[in-house]
């Protein structure tokens, strides 16, 4: 009690006096300082959990052996929603950060190989390299491309991509050259349900297709 700013402590014979000749003794508060602490938990840290919990749903459906890593990392993302955190919010963004940075890994490690390509065909098919620098086995990736100008079409979606851990794996796009000159595309990755993982790749196409000038 002697710790309470709101408490003070005396002796039984001076109250039983004060209250023997009817009158009452005077407390005077003690002075306090109130602390300010900005809480934990806000709005902004709860929809990025929650934005955690749906990537780590995509975990799930695209690395071969998800359960382990995932159940680990829902686990913590309960744990960083408890109340215990109050007044501990170094120890909370400690774990915050070690959960965000193992998601990350994840989706930074899948890329593109930036490539510049001849395309001297009417109609035919574009090689693009995906790289997979996990220590699991991905299923189910898909490559989108988008030309940045009409001289390239994508005739067909690339069709879904298994990669072995630390290993690499050939994407095949049939594309169709309308005419003469340079295209950037860009390149990214999904997951089957259209989910992006990572950055976006700027491919470079030098069209020329044999239609334009025969």
């Amino acid at each position: 009690a002697q710790g309470l700013p709101w408490v003070s402590t005396g002796d039984v014979t001076t109250l039983l006096a004060a209250a023997a000749d009817g009158t009452a003794p005077t407390i005077e508060p003690r002075p306090s300082t109130a602390v300010q602490e900005d809480p934990v938990l806000n709005g902004g840290v709860l929809d990025d959990l929650d934005a955690q919990a749906r990537l780590l749903t995509t975990i799930s459906r695209t690395l071969r052996d998800a359960g382990e890593f995932v159940g680990h990392w829902r686990d913590v993302i309960s744990q960083l929603t408890s109340t215990r955190w109050r007044g501990e919010a170094n120890a909370h963004n400690i774990l915050y950060a070690q959960l965000r940075a193992a998601t990350s890994e994840f989706t930074q490690g899948l890329t593109i190989t930036t490539q510049t390509t001849n395309f001297l065909a009417d109609e035919g098919v574009l090689r693009v390299t995906i790289v997979n620098d996990l220590d699991q086995t991905v299923e189910g990736v898909r490559l989108v491309l988008t030309p940045d100008n009409a001289r390239i079409r994508i005739l067909e979606p690339a069709a879904p991509v298994r990669i072995e851990r630390h290993s690499k794996a050939t994407v095949q796009v049939r594309v169709a050259a309308v005419a003469a000159g340079l295209v950037s595309v860009d390149a990214w990755l999904t997951t089957a349900d259209g989910t992006r993982l990572g950055q976006p790749t700027q491919l470079t196409v030098r069209a020329n297709p044999p239609g334009t000038w025969m």
